[in-house]
């Protein structure tokens, strides 16, 4: 059910209410600005990581520019990495190689993030992507590989046009790796972070930042699975759901009250196991079942092994891929015995991002550039 004007205005007010909760800690203040500069034939690199979700988030208030119908949190994982090279052209037409194929899925999604950008910035002529991802997997859906492909491309544009400084600047990163997903935002800002996001935002405050918490004790693991849904299919059904309005208002008054007082790592992973479930009756309510027979059959075992470990945590996002956390090394290395999996991929949180591309990637990438 579609929130209705009065709700949506009720959300904006608490967003604006959130917003002043996190100015009043130095977080999300007006955004520096750069100078546009691109030269002809310039190329640049950047690198982006995948996202999990913790508080999590569907559906877009206004999806021309990707503003979310919520504020949300997620944590940067290295179970895969997006490196992308960007060059400016004067003449030709924008296009982009994805993993050696020219993907027209990605294209439609480039061509609406640029149309936006060159339009704000004031710029004319192409840019032309050349994009690789590199998994530590084979297959797997829920592992926010998306959003590691916004921030990338988001970095190796910026670079392009505005330079080394902007691309340092995660904020002003964030802002533009949300219009190619709205989970590149997070994915931009690394380690563990907010995104805010609400009806009326303006453009440029919409972005994420990273939360003060830390999270260097943190082990995990993730059992990859395979699944056919599109998480952006998932968004325009979700806002349908009879639950949606209910999940959404809970969303607001979980991160108002966790700006307000002192929050723990603990309470973030708590807070992800419990919105894989709220997550799961949105997309079930929608038409949409995220897990299969093997992640179902891992969760029941997981809640039985919870019952003598309370320091262990789920979570998942829009697929069956189970990501499994705690600050407790033994506890996570019996869980994974206990489960006994045939696919198990341990993880690392990632909040800083390599600058200087490989030799033989940025090879590749200028012969694709010269055969355009």
């Amino acid at each position: 059910m579609e929130l209705t004007d009065s709700e949506t205005q009720e959300l904006k007010a608490t967003g604006l209410d959130i917003q002043r909760l996190a100015q009043k800690d130095g977080k999300f203040l007006p955004t520096k600005e750069y100078v546009a500069d691109p030269q002809d034939g310039e190329i640049s690199y950047g690198e982006g990581s995948p996202i999990i979700g913790l508080e999590k988030f569907l559906g877009y208030y206004d999806p021309s520019i990707n503003i979310a119908y919520s504020p949300s949190i997620s944590i940067n994982t290295d179970f895969s990495v997006a490196k992308a090279f960007c060059r400016y052209s004067k003449a030709g037409k924008d296009s982009i190689m994805v993993d050696g194929i020219t993907n027209e899925k990605y294209l439609a999604r480039m061509e609406k993030a640029l149309e936006l950008f060159r339009k704000e910035n004031h710029i004319e002529g192409s840019f032309q992507f050349y994009l690789k991802r590199e998994r530590k997997y084979k297959e797997a859906k829920g592992l926010g590989e998306s959003a590691a492909v916004a921030s990338a491309t988001a970095r190796a544009l910026l670079g392009c046009v505005f330079g080394k400084e902007a691309v340092a600047d995660n904020a002003f990163v964030s802002r533009y790796a949300r219009l190619v997903s709205g989970s590149g935002s997070r994915s931009a800002a690394g380690g563990i972070s907010l995104w805010l996001s609400f009806p009326g935002i303006a453009n440029e405050e919409c972005y994420a930042e990273r939360m003060d918490v830390d999270y260097k004790s943190l082990k995990f693991f993730t059992i990859p699975e395979k699944s056919l849904i599109e998480t952006i299919s998932a968004h325009s059904a979700a806002v349908q759901s009879d639950f949606y309005r209910e999940w959404i208002f809970g969303k607001y008054k979980r991160i108002k009250s966790l700006l307000e007082g002192q929050f723990s790592l603990e309470d973030l992973l708590s807070m992800a196991e419990k919105d894989m479930f709220r997550l799961d009756g949105i997309l079930m309510s929608s038409g949409f079942f995220v897990h299969n027979n093997s992640s179902m059959a891992n969760l029941s075992k997981f809640f039985n092994f919870k019952k003598s470990h309370d320091d262990v945590y789920v979570t998942a996002d829009t697929g069956p891929s189970l990501v499994f956390f705690s600050k407790n090394e033994k506890s996570l290395k019996e869980l994974e015995a206990y489960l006994n999996p045939e696919n198990v991929l341990y993880g690392n949180a990632i909040d800083a991002f390599n600058t200087n591309p490989d030799v033989k990637d940025r090879k590749l990438a200028e012969g694709y550039f010269s055969s355009l």
